[in-house]
């Protein structure tokens, strides 16, 4: 019984972390801390006009509302009475690493590639895909318990959804991957031969 309390410690400890490095991250790859604000990053191919399915600027106020909603579960879940609930047990560890995944992908944007940011997202997505699967696991006892846990949760879920695809697409509009061009062309050719077969 030891080992699991301390277990349930190191579950609320690593979330705590994982969110303040998901608030380090974001200060550096939003270029708080000096850097490159998102929107010029990778030659500005993550800009609201850097694809056709770029979201329009004010649908990124959403990321004030997930990130509250992330801490608030965090100051939330490290209350001594929440330490040993089961729930916490179930999805903690996948909160965590979808904050830091968050994060990393603040990073990747900052100093790596474009295509590194489409799997970086993709990880992500398929992280929150779990995390939320989990969260329906374990019913909520609470509204707090809904709102915190399986509302953050989702919402995170479902801007990330539309966030790979925006994602995917600067990528692909980056690399000019239009009909007639050679990356549109392979996918031209892969198309037509599926439909063929």
């Amino acid at each position: 019984m030891e080992t699991r309390a301390r277990m349930d410690l190191l579950r609320q400890i690593m979330v705590i972390s994982a969110a303040i490095f998901m608030a380090i991250a974001a200060m550096v790859g939003t270029g708080l801390l000096g850097g490159t604000p998102v929107q010029e990053l990778q030659g500005g191919a993550l800009d609201t006009d850097g694809s056709f399915l770029a979201p329009a600027s004010r649908a990124f106020s959403i990321w004030t509302a997930i990130y509250l909603g992330l801490f608030a579960y965090t100051v939330w879940q490290a209350l001594p009475g929440q330490r040993a609930r089961e729930r916490h047990r179930f999805v903690g560890w996948w909160v965590a690493v979808s904050m830091v995944l968050n994060g990393l992908w603040l990073v990747t944007a900052q100093f790596l590639t474009l295509p590194l940011t489409v799997v970086s997202i993709i990880v992500l997505l398929a992280v929150l895909g779990v995390t939320f699967r989990r969260t329906t696991a374990i019913p909520a006892r609470s509204w707090l318990d809904k709102g915190l846990l399986d509302g953050v949760t989702g919402l995170h879920l479902g801007w990330v959804t539309v966030a790979t695809v925006a994602n995917v697409s600067a990528w692909l509009t980056d690399i000019d991957f239009a009909p007639g061009t050679p990356p549109g062309r392979i996918f031209e050719h892969f198309s037509a031969s599926r439909s063929c077969a």
